[in-house]
């Protein structure tokens, strides 16, 4: 399913004007008073492309982490069902 081209294209299609805007935000926002760098949400997330173009464009200077939210990922590592996507891999990493 990912490696489908048309999709994939589509994909990208839609994370551009996002991409674009959030650019956009990121410049216009001053970095004074302290303030850190940001950590984007990516809502809907599902396979995650707007996310890892956004991982690939932005600057880490200007972001600290963005998070991916889907409704198939589980509430808690022990509560998966087939419908979920499976997180397994991210155990060490976050320490589960």
């Amino acid at each position: 399913r990912i490696a489908k081209k048309r999709r994939l294209l589509k994909e990208v299609a839609e994370a551009l004007p996002i991409i674009a805007e959030l650019q956009e935000y990121i410049a216009a926002t001053p970095r004074a008073c302290g303030r850190g760098r940001m950590t984007v949400v990516d809502l809907c997330s599902g396979f995650g492309y707007l996310s890892m173009l956004l991982s690939d464009i932005l600057s880490p200077e200007h972001v600290q982490r963005i998070v991916l939210v889907d409704h198939a990922f589980p509430l808690s590592p022990g509560a998966l069902s087939p419908r979920n996507i499976n997180p397994e891999h991210l155990a060490p990493a976050l320490g589960w």
